[in-house]
């Protein structure tokens, strides 16, 4: 099913019909010539421009092949329909950005599944599916690393759907991925120019195969303060295991929060300590900084050199790959027992 249709874009309402846009659609598809070489420069910029507020964090990824490429993002092939479900504080991305440069001469389509149709049809004609979503503990495995908990949970405050592209042999896996390939899906061809923003809490992102090796993107993970909003029927079914799941988080440690079910959450004036920190890190002036927060610049410093000592001590104390893999299978088994 194709749904190409553009728009341009717009910097005083921009944010504003790009924000209802994903509300409603899940996705939008602008045009905005030269916003792509000003996202290579300032990727952070360009984030805050287009949502207009409450960013905050950015990723950039070049999406291009290269000889010999591994990952879908470096390589020619089709990529499975999935999530983006790398964490920042245990939430995924809220929208992924994709800005095209060139777009390939033939294929190379964006495919777009939109969950909430799904699992409204899901719930309708097998419930029981519907419920193991929302209840089974799944390890769901990434290039990045192993997402563990529901298929369909809360983090951080949005209902999240998370899907990875790699095969996940588990009955709920397996029927899962019997709905998804005959689900109905979105088609686009993004051009030269265009920018497409999906919403990656709700919708499943895909790709075409393509041949032109010329094709080139530029691909942001966007973390906002606003979660997605589904609808009343989906925040019901999650509500009564987040309850449980919080209860088990609050006992974990915080490598186990980041793997199980998302950030517990702190106060509002620590997270905007952190994204002003966030912003000194960038390379932001701290007179700047200082003057539009309201901040001594001592202060600001004080705060920095908090934040780097507590990731220095939390690297020199994350356990290696196979302890943490082994730590996930624990939790997940435990899950299983509190939430069956």
């Amino acid at each position: 099913m194709s749904d190409d249709v553009r728009w341009s874009w717009d910097d005083e309402d921009g944010p504003a019909r790009l924000r209802r846009a994903i509300d409603e659609r899940g996705h939008a598809l602008v045009t905005a010539p030269g916003l792509w070489a000003e996202a290579e420069r300032d990727p952070w910029g360009v984030a805050r421009r287009l949502w207009g507020r409450g960013v905050v964090l950015v990723e950039a990824h070049p999406i291009v092949p290269v000889a010999h490429g591994r990952s879908f993002a470096s390589t020619q092939g089709p990529t499975p329909l999935h999530s983006d479900s790398q964490s920042h504080r245990g939430v995924p991305p809220r929208v992924q950005v994709m800005l095209c440069a060139r777009p390939a001469a033939t294929g190379g389509q964006t495919l777009l599944l939109d969950t909430w149709t799904l699992l409204q049809r899901m719930a309708e004609q097998e419930p029981a599916l519907w419920h193991a979503l929302t209840t089974r503990v799944r390890r769901i495995p990434f290039v990045f690393g192993d997402v563990v908990g529901p298929t369909v949970a809360l983090r951080g405050g949005s209902v999240v759907f998370t899907h990875s592209p790699m095969a996940v042999d588990d009955e709920v896996g397996r029927r899962l991925a019997w709905w998804i390939e005959r689900a109905p899906r979105i088609e686009l061809r993004a051009e030269a120019g265009d920018v497409l923003v999906v919403d990656n809490h709700r919708m499943l992102h895909g790709r075409r195969a393509f041949e032109d090796s010329r094709r080139r993107f530029l691909r942001l993970l966007v973390w906002t303060r606003e979660p997605a909003v589904p609808p009343s029927w989906v925040v019901d079914a999650v509500t009564a295991v987040r309850e449980r799941l919080a209860r088990m988080q609050r006992r974990a440690s915080p490598e186990q929060q980041e793997a199980l079910v998302g950030a517990a959450g702190t106060s509002s004036e620590i997270e905007e300590r952190l994204q002003v920190v966030l912003e000194l890190l960038r390379g932001g002036s701290p007179g700047v900084l200082a003057q539009r927060h309201g901040v001594p610049e001592p202060e600001l410093h004080r705060w920095r050199s908090a934040v780097v000592r507590g990731a220095v001590e939390a690297l020199e104390g994350l356990p290696s790959e196979g302890e943490h893999r082994s730590m996930l299978e624990r939790l997940r088994r435990a899950l299983e027992r509190k939430l069956g």
